[in-house]
């Protein structure tokens, strides 16, 4: 406890928080990509919902890399 008590401190996740908290409420009409959308019915699998979804336990790591999960109008970000 001493040793974490006297370590340099960083405000670096709370930065990071900040970010993200402010990107999700300004990108919030972006909407989820298709890939990502659960399609419980006939209309939404006919529109793409889920289409060539990669669940990631039983997909190889370069397919779930490859695979969208960021808006179209919105690029990967790292926060942290």
């Amino acid at each position: 406890m001493v040793y974490l008590a006297k370590t340099k401190k960083s405000n670096a996740l709370y930065t990071a928080y900040t970010q993200a908290a402010a990107d999700a409420q300004n990108t919030s009409t972006l909407g989820v990509p298709l890939v990502l959308r659960n399609a419980p019915t006939k209309l939404m699998k006919e529109l793409g919902y889920g289409k060539n979804y990669k669940y990631a336990p039983d997909s190889k790591a370069e397919d779930i890399k490859n695979q969208q999960h960021w808006p179209d109008k919105f690029p990967p970000k790292k926060y942290l």
